[in-house]
Parts: structure tokens; C-alpha cells; sequence
């Protein structure tokens, strides 16, 4: 079985923000590398009609994120440590934050993507899981040629912000 990786080119399409859709092409090597994909990025970023709806457009960052069949999406108390809103009974069960009210509406509730090895026994009581099987972050060296990858590119231009994902085969 080859060891080698193959390129391919990605067509992103991104929604400016005066409303206009536009296509870039990103060539991306897999596994990927940070470097090719930021120069292939900044280089689709600065051609044809990105260029012209958006001044001088730049790449801040590129992450790298491989699905983990393992990893979870778990909802958790906020910064005020309790469920929902704070001594509010968000749900009407009569008891006041209690675990069914996480995620309640205007909460300060979070969601985030753990690994099943950093997932502690009072995380998995205190939350609630969503989902498993998530992205998480990687770098190249944990990257094999059977993974899902996907790259999250962050950028501006001017005073505007912008982000999108490329996935990879």
C-alpha cells in the first residue's frame, strides 16, 4: 500500500459580506500542511472576485482538526456554574437549576468538544452529552491517510472578520 499522499483542490465558497457569493480554488496537500494550505488560501484569497469584494484580504490562521470517532459534544454549566440561568427554574419543573436545564434559552451555558480521554467523571455528571464523535484539533504527525480532515481558516480584511472550513477526502 502507497504511503503517499495525494493533492486535490478544494472549491470554497464564501458569502461577502456585501451578499455576493464567491468561489476560491485551494489546493491542499493530504495530510495536510500548514504552510501549503495558508499559501494556497492567500493566493485563491488575492485573485479574481474575493479580491474585489473585499480589501486586501489575509489569512490570521489555519487549524488543523481530525474527526475523533471517540470525542464528544457536551453541553456544561457556564462562568455561573449552574444550569440554565441562575436561580431560575428555566424549564417550570419546580426545581430550580437542575441538569435538564442546560442550554435553556439566554443561559450562559457552553458547549464543547472533549476527548474521550479528557473527559473527567464530574464533567460527564454536570453535562450533558450531545453528540459523539467530533472534530478535534491536530497537528500533521497525528494525521493518517484514512482520516476525516478538515482545515478552519480565519481571516480579515479591513475591519472585517471572516472564517470558513475546507474538508478534505
Amino acid at each position: 500500500m502507497s504511503n503517499r499522499f495525494k493533492w486535490f483542490v478544494a472549491t470554497v465558497i464564501i458569502l461577502t459580506a456585501g451578499g455576493r457569493l464567491v468561489a476560491i480554488r485551494v489546493s491542499v496537500e493530504s495530510p495536510p500542511d500548514l504552510i501549503p494550505i495558508r499559501d494556497s488560501v492567500q493566493d485563491a484569497l488575492r485573485s479574481g472576485d474575493f479580491a474585489l469584494a473585499r480589501a486586501h484580504p489575509s489569512v490570521d490562521s489555519i487549524a488543523l482538526e481530525r474527526f475523533d470517532h471517540d470525542a464528544v459534544v457536551i453541553l456544561l454549566p457556564g462562568p455561573d456554574g449552574q444550569p440554565g440561568v441562575a436561580n431560575t427554574d428555566d424549564n417550570g419543573n419546580a426545581i430550580v437549576d437542575d441538569r435538564t436545564e442546560l442550554g435553556a434559552t439566554l443561559s450562559d451555558d457552553i458547549c464543547v468538544v472533549r476527548s474521550l480521554e479528557t473527559l473527567d467523571r464530574q464533567t460527564s455528571l454536570t453535562g450533558l452529552i450531545l453528540q459523539r464523535g467530533a472534530f478535534l484539533g491536530a497537528d500533521s504527525a497525528q494525521i493518517t491517510p484514512s482520516d476525516r480532515v478538515r482545515a478552519v481558516v480565519k481571516g480579515r480584511s479591513g475591519d472585517d472578520r471572516w472564517s470558513f472550513l475546507v474538508s478534505m477526502p
